[in-house]
């Protein structure tokens, strides 16, 4: 931060382009030129610039992350600056964090046809593909186009990221409707999964418990990317084959060293066992399954379907409508905690045997997760919901259900069922 009282406080992005002549591009509510020593310096300057009223995605601020809900993702960070949304944005950031970050834009969610290099998914079905910019840095700005952004790392402490951004929204157009048959394969797109070194594997005793790869066995699809990510201190290797038998050849990654990362894609069905060739007792396994198509045969028309209609008995219901609850305007930016109004009602009285209905209102994609923050239970999650999509669960047994967004996890509420 900076402050020329100790009050008023403005978050500070710093840039060391070590020279003496150049440009940036920023946002912010203020610019200026600095150096550490004590004399005076003369600067030459030109600047090109728009005022902006703040709004939804002209905004400062000061956030702290949480564990990345995307698959694969779980032992990460994330900080959500713009939520996924139906709206493409394009902009600069500019940011400030507690530790040197990545960068992150997604980009869908992706039609069944698409099939990125890197994806993110927080569900399996709804699919973004994935933008990871890693600049080393704690400071700096990012031109950025996507429907969402975010600032990320690979460790499972939180940070805080103070930041700035400018951008425009563009709605995109729904593609027209394309007339499908009835009977298709519908192919699914690849995913990329997240392998570890485990802290202290380059001694012995992490494979009394098969814990030196995490996981020691990864299932996958065709197609899909695992990525391995050595969060250990020492360097390692990711090498195919085995100790005993020697590499076959199919990937290796070399030597490479803590906070570095290797990827391989593959492309054929199989068992890939791996070992690292500095620590022979690291290994680990790679299971590729083939892609199932789903096929929908369509049922042919039965004559007597008419005939066949029965009156059915008439039971009586306790509501006219399902009990429903909405994510509010805006809930994609904290502030709403405070009045407990981020789910609107925050807390919902229902009947053993009743649905609720939950309904995406905001412009920022949500999820409706079991559970209290950073603790999903697994009763029930609903996916990324896309704005004015809705979720249902039906409660059977009586109790006191506390659920929250695995996105923004200041948004709370819970569901009371007599």
């Amino acid at each position: 931060t900076w402050t020329p009282d100790g009050e008023t406080k403005f978050a500070l992005t710093f840039v060391d382009p070590n020279n003496a002549n150049g440009e940036w591009q920023f946002a912010g509510n203020a610019l200026a030129v600095h150096t550490k020593n004590p004399t005076p310096f003369v600067v030459d300057y030109k600047v090109d610039y728009t005022e902006k009223p703040k709004s939804e995605t002209v905004m400062t601020g000061t956030i702290q992350s949480a564990q990345d809900p995307g698959m694969g993702h779980e032992s990460h960070q994330l900080a959500v600056i713009l939520a996924p949304s139906s709206d493409m944005y394009s902009g600069i950031l500019s940011y400030s964090a507690s530790e040197p970050i990545q960068l992150v834009s997604l980009r869908g969610p992706l039609g069944p046809e698409e099939r990125p290099e890197k994806t993110w998914t927080t569900d399996g079905e709804t699919v973004f593909e994935l933008t990871l910019v890693d600049p080393t840095n704690a400071m700096g700005s990012w031109s950025f186009s996507g429907n969402a952004l975010a600032v990320h790392t690979k460790n499972p402490t939180e940070f805080t990221v103070s930041y700035s951004v400018s951008a425009t929204a563009e709605k995109m157009e729904p593609e027209p409707e394309q007339d499908i048959p009835i009977t298709s394969a519908m192919p699914r797109a690849p995913m990329s999964h997240a392998v570890e070194m485990a802290m202290g594997s380059g001694v012995p005793g992490c494979e009394q418990t098969s814990e030196c790869y995490l996981p020691y066995s990864l299932e996958i699809l065709v197609r899909d990317t695992v990525v391995w990510n050595n969060i250990d201190s020492a360097s390692h290797t990711v090498t195919a084959g085995t100790s005993t038998d020697g590499p076959t050849g199919l990937f290796d990654s070399g030597l490479f060293l803590s906070g570095t990362t290797f990827e391989f894609t593959f492309d054929e069905a199989g068992v890939y066992p791996y070992f690292c060739m500095v620590h022979p007792w690291m290994t680990g396994e790679i299971i590729v399954n083939e892609v199932e198509e789903m096929i929908v045969i369509p049922e042919e028309p039965n004559a007597n379907d008419e005939e066949m209609i029965i009156d059915e008995p008439i039971v009586e219901e306790k509501r006219s409508s399902l009990p429903e609850v909405t994510m509010a305007q805006g809930s994609g930016a904290p502030g709403c905690e405070k009045t407990n109004e981020c789910y609107i009602p925050y807390q919902l009285e229902v009947y053993s045997g009743e649905s609720v209905i939950w309904t995406n209102t905001d412009s920022a994609a949500h999820t409706v997760t079991s559970g209290v923050p950073g603790t999903p239970n697994g009763m029930f999650d609903s996916g990324m919901m896309m704005p004015n999509q809705s979720f249902d669960f039906h409660f059977v047994e009586s109790g006191e259900y506390d659920y929250y967004c695995m996105v923004h996890p200041w948004m709370t509420g819970k569901v009371m069922v007599d």
